[in-house]
């Protein structure tokens, strides 16, 4: 089978399926500005519109937002944006008429959805992500137009929970049953608390600043959109809760997001908190994962709309305990109490709260959520299970 994956082939959410399908011995095409960075096989078929050749995977480090960090808003050029996205649409057009592939599988509707569909003769699936259809479309008339066009016109639609798949059938007036509901599949051989490496976890302990005592609550979503996320009133919640925990730290991942960056650091500056707060800027890289929720105590998604973030499986089987907003898509899924707690998400001070009962409870509750988490994870969630349901979804078109 010869596949093409149509979005950034370097995103982990992409990934997950140009390994797979290359490991099995698939011709599988990508296209991207810059090299394919994760490793590469004979399979693998990069297409660099900067046509500069792959090389070894560049070293990156992880970078840690402090007090003294100078924080500048990124500034994007609308119209240069306009620009690479008609030049993209003609490149990727042009090779993949001259690949003629068995299927294509766009990622992420608003960017991606819209070239994904162009192509009328060849079996198309669109997987969308989250703020594809939660965020970008309701901002923009031209993206709801292009998204909506996509969702239409595309063969399959995949999404990673129900609930989503009903946003997105109501919202579009798309069929429900062109819509295939596959989780995101979890790596549980590498997502072992068994499998980690003492030494590995000591090394990015220390390059957290944490001590053994440390309890921590990570937050692992990145700084996207403040006011959908509610990563500013975790914040919030947190200083009432270091006035009375000395041994509890916050860990924040930003990746290079800005969204209400000021609001987070005025709140550390006014409370003194930046010596319990950790914020990672813009790369971790993947295999640190394990180790970061192996260090993590409580981990936290306070969205307000979400597609079911791979990171809660995964934070689960690390043996994270789970505070969860109170939205449909988690409440569909889990049970309060018994996987994880709900919180209102809008409420610093009910989130200090339901921290301060998980902090006083851990113990306990991480002896009866994880067992539980853990059995549903590895017998529905991992990533072979998935894999092989996209590989019966690629089937089911291609006949």
């Amino acid at each position: 089978m010869r596949v093409c994956h149509i979005g950034n082939p370097n995103s982990l959410n992409i990934k997950i399926f140009i390994e797979f399908f290359s490991r099995q011995g698939h011709e599988v095409h990508t296209f991207g500005w810059g090299p394919y960075i994760h490793e590469m096989n004979e399979n693998i078929h990069h297409h660099d519109f900067k046509k500069v050749k792959n090389g070894k995977n560049p070293k990156k480090e992880m970078k840690l937002i402090t007090k003294d960090t100078k924080i500048t808003p990124g500034k994007r050029n609308p119209y240069a944006k306009v620009l690479f996205d008609i030049y993209e649409f003609l490149v990727i057009k042009h090779k993949i008429r001259k690949i003629q592939p068995d299927i294509i599988h766009g990622h992420e509707a608003a960017g991606n959805g819209y070239i994904t569909s162009s192509f009328k003769k060849i079996p198309t699936i669109l997987t969308c992500w989250g703020s594809d259809i939660n965020k970008f479309p309701r901002e923009s008339k031209w993206i709801h137009y292009k998204v909506n066009r996509a969702l239409h016109d595309v063969d399959l639609i995949h999404v990673t929970n129900e609930d989503f798949g009903k946003t997105i059938s109501k919202d579009f007036n798309v069929d429900f049953e062109k819509i295939r509901n596959i989780p995101w599949g979890v790596e549980t051989e590498v997502f072992d608390q068994d499998a980690l490496e003492p030494e590995k976890l000591e090394k990015l302990r220390k390059r957290f600043g944490l001590e053994r005592k440390d309890m921590v609550i990570t937050y692992p979503a990145g700084f996207r959109d403040s006011k959908l996320q509610n990563y500013v009133n975790l914040v919030k919640a947190f200083a009432e809760v270091s006035k009375k925990y000395d041994n509890v730290k916050l860990l924040l991942m930003a990746y290079n997001r800005r969204s209400g960056i000021d609001e987070v650091t005025g709140i550390l500056d006014r409370e003194k908190l930046w010596d319990r707060v950790r914020i990672i800027d813009d790369y971790l890289p993947h295999d640190d994962m394990p180790y970061v929720f192996g260090l993590t105590d409580i981990m936290t998604l306070l969205h307000d709309v979400d597609q079911m973030s791979v990171s809660i499986s995964e934070s689960m089987l690390m043996g994270c305990v789970n505070l969860f907003s109170s939205i449909n898509t988690y409440r569909n899924a889990f049970k309060d109490n018994e996987h994880c707690i709900f919180v209102n998400q809008k409420d610093p001070k009910d989130i200090a709260e339901k921290l301060t009962y998980m902090i006083e409870n851990l113990a306990d509750l991480k002896g009866r959520f994880s067992p539980v988490n853990m059995e549903r994870i590895k017998k529905n969630n991992s990533r072979d299970v998935q894999m092989r349901k996209i590989e019966d979804m690629y089937g089911s078109i291609m006949k």
